[in-house]
């Protein structure tokens, strides 16, 4: 899997060719191509060491994201397990009020 994001922020970008690693193979099963506006495009028995130049108006299939099997819980609360009696207090000092700043 590689994105093509060549902007890298004010005046700076990277290459524009996207090289992927494969090997010993010979061949590629396929290759999928899903251009900004959602349309792909797949390749097929692309041969190796080669190189591709891609035309999005060639893509006439709509890709649609599959759906998630399963949902993974990345973060927990977990704040009655600790047994920690803290609640945070804010204070309101200001940084920029102090030494004749303001």
């Amino acid at each position: 899997y590689l994105q093509q994001m060549p902007n890298r922020g004010f005046q700076s970008s990277s290459d524009l060719n996207l090289v992927f690693g494969l090997g010993n193979a010979a061949d590629i099963d396929s290759v999928t191509v899903i251009w900004p506006d959602d349309t792909q495009q797949t390749l097929r028995q692309v041969k190796a060491d080669g190189e591709l130049k891609l035309n999005q108006m060639e893509a006439n299939l709509r890709w649609i994201p599959a759906a998630p099997s399963n949902r993974i819980t990345v973060f927990k609360d977990i704040t009655n397990e600790t047994k920690l009696d803290f609640l945070h207090q804010e204070n309101d000092f200001v940084d920029y009020n102090r030494d004749g700043l303001l």
